[in-house]
């Protein structure tokens, strides 16, 4: 059970290629300089802005995704609602959980308010426009690519990597797929209180 393991805080595989002193062994790569998002400008799923100011004084777990994504998508929102409950359960801190969309022509706000929160209302979806969209998944590492598919409509191809940033705005871990809901949850449990303690 998700909170039970969470509850356990037992080890996992982690990059040595990008340790910390002392750090904790989870499944996340810790960045040992921590990456810059930079400026951006989009919106969330009410319409409001949503640029770096949001990510001030709070924990945040970004997913990269779009609405008409057949499988990976709903699946992922899925394992971190499921995450999310085992880190309340355990009285864990929650990061908050953005989904900036890889689609925006598509992905209105209107369309993802209708989406993401379906999954976990405190879940935000993000988009805005397609240039600046991409300049940040470039920044973040993040790879995205349009595929025209043989009826005339288009697929999108992105990078299904979750990124930790912290208050300072930073992003300080990534978590690569595929991700095991039971060891996200125990890595977040163990990883967010060392990281404020070593800010």
């Amino acid at each position: 059970m998700i909170a039970a393991v969470v509850l356990a805080l037992a080890g996992g595989f982690w990059a040595a290629s990008a340790l910390r002193s002392a750090q904790p062994e989870t499944g996340a790569i810790v960045l040992q300089t921590p990456r810059d998002p930079g400026a951006f400008s989009l919106v969330d799923h009410t319409g409001a802005p949503f640029g770096p100011a949001q990510l001030d004084d709070r924990w945040t777990l970004w997913f990269f995704g779009f609405t008409h994504c057949p499988d990976v998508c709903p699946s992922t929102l899925m394992m971190l609602n499921g995450v999310d409950r085992a880190l309340a359960d355990a009285g864990a801190a929650r990061p908050d959980v953005i989904m900036v969309s890889v689609d925006p022509t598509r992905d209105t706000p209107e369309r993802l308010a209708g989406y993401v929160p379906y999954f976990n209302p405190a879940f935000t979806g993000v988009t805005g426009p397609q240039g600046e969209v991409l300049q940040l998944t470039e920044r973040l590492g993040i790879i995205v690519q349009y595929l025209a598919r043989d009826d005339g409509d288009y697929t999108v191809e992105h990078g299904a990597s979750l990124l930790l940033t912290g208050p300072d705005r930073l992003v300080h871990a990534v978590f690569t797929a595929p991700h095991d809901p039971d060891a996200l949850a125990r890595d977040l449990a163990v990883l967010i209180p060392w990281l404020e303690e070593s800010r």
